[in-house]
């Protein structure tokens, strides 16, 4: 009688300690967010955030005991941030840059885009930053520290930046905690680099005093889960390459150079690629599922909601008055509101103002600008503009766009193929079908 007894007591003191709670609790609220996930059906981006939000402030207290709860959060932080990236739209701030009537608004929208560049950088280089770090990354990150610096000497009027001084804090946080980490870094090259960033960030520093920008706090924790740091790292090394070239080109173009202006909208479509969240943000997430799918299933569903395009706006439908959705002459073949049963229309572009790269002849890579593809394919003019719709081809090893001048364009043959991008043709809408 009396072992029975203790036995209860025992069961009784271990059900309602702490951790038995704790693990009640989880099991609770992993219940409570399954039923969340499987319901949601979000439209926006905003619904989209607001759903990550009530993800994180619902498990944000099991977080500092459970390690696939803060890989899991961390991730959804880092989608947060590329949702952001996709509402900002890298390409059409460009864009506005290039076609700017004065060389001073030219100036200040172009440091708009670099900020916007070396915020996008910032998340990249976390996703570097490991003890196993290569040399040819910690030249990467070393360089971006100096592109940085650089552009803050061009700096002369702090309220230039604005909001996007931002940019500036983050990306310091994040190469202040790379330079914490030279240390722990394995390859005796990559660490001495990384410990060399010391005398550029104390630089960085003093300047964003200078123009009295906050310098944000010194001191970064890399907390990007391993799977998913070592599951990005070749799309990460592709977006920091793409991100030097268009700062390198970024300052030739306030100084001046036409030509590093022509290339900025193209450097601007592949960073956006790179940091789409159906292209990085759907990697992201299934390496994460992988990790923790046992204990969170709901997390594969998060992933396919959020591997989906997400609109920015209501999908366009031509409607019975048989007006077409009108796009801007920046939107590329990746924009997630594109699909195959819409019309739509490019209007006239005498001038050939916001003009973009393309690849392919006839069948074009997601990458190229749709309006120049249907000039370069003859379904519409600069002159008159002209309606179209479009059909869309996964990715295909086997296809390699084929470089051509047609109608006054002119494509590349750049293939994408270390992105697997898929391709699209263009099919002309005539009169009588209006």
């Amino acid at each position: 009688m009396l072992t029975r007894v203790f036995r209860s007591l025992v069961f009784t003191l271990l059900f309602l300690s702490p951790s038995a709670g704790a693990h009640a609790q989880f099991s609770e609220d992993i219940r409570w967010l399954t039923d969340l996930v499987n319901n949601a059906q979000p439209k926006t981006l905003d619904d989209r955030t607001n759903l990550f939000d009530q993800i994180i402030q619902r498990l944000g207290p099991h977080a500092s005991s459970d390690g696939d709860v803060r890989a899991l959060i961390r991730t959804i932080e880092v989608a947060n941030e590329l949702l952001r990236f996709e509402a900002e739209s890298l390409a059409g701030s460009t864009n506005s840059a290039v076609n700017a009537k004065t060389a001073a608004e030219r100036a200040q929208k172009l440091e708009s885009v670099r900020a916007a560049v070396l915020d996008r950088a910032a998340t990249l280089i976390e996703m570097l930053a490991h003890p196993n770090i290569s040399v040819q990354d910690a030249k990467r990150i070393s360089e971006i520290a100096k592109y940085a610096s650089q552009a803050l000497d061009d700096i002369k009027d702090p309220t230039i930046l604005g909001g996007a001084s931002s940019a500036y804090t983050k990306l310091l946080t994040q190469l202040n905690g790379v330079a914490s980490l030279a240390s722990a870094v394995q390859d005796p090259q990559a660490k001495s680099i990384l410990s060399g960033l010391r005398g550029t960030l104390g630089t960085i520093d003093r300047k964003l005093k200078d123009l009295g920008v906050s310098a944000g706090n010194p001191m970064k924790a890399f907390d990007i889960p391993a799977e998913v740091a070592g599951a990005m790292v070749s799309t990460s090394r592709q977006g920091m390459d793409e991100a030097s070239a268009a700062l390198t080109d970024i300052g030739k173009a306030i100084g001046g150079d036409s030509d590093a202006l022509k290339r900025l909208p193209g450097h601007s479509q592949r960073i956006e690629h790179t940091l789409s969240p159906s292209n990085y943000g759907k990697a992201m997430f299934k390496a994460i599922t992988d990790r923790v799918i046992d204990r969170i299933p709901f997390v594969r569903t998060l992933a396919k909601l959020f591997g989906e395009p997400t609109p920015n706006v209501p999908e366009p439908r031509v409607g019975s008055s048989g007006k077409a959705a009108s796009l801007d002459w920046w939107v590329v073949g990746s924009a997630s509101f594109l699909n195959e049963d819409d019309v739509y229309s490019c209007g006239p572009n005498p001038g050939r103002k916001g003009l973009s790269s393309l690849d392919g002849t006839h069948r074009y890579m997601t990458a190229s600008a749709v309006c120049m593809s249907a000039v370069h394919s003859g379904a519409i003019t600069f002159e008159k503009g002209g309606r179209f719709q479009l059909r869309f081809f996964p990715y295909d090893p086997n296809f390699s766009p084929r470089a051509s001048t047609l109608n006054g364009v002119t494509s590349s043959d750049y293939g994408w193929s270390s992105l697997k991008l898929g391709s699209f043709v263009i099919i002309k809408v005539e009169e009588q079908q209006q």
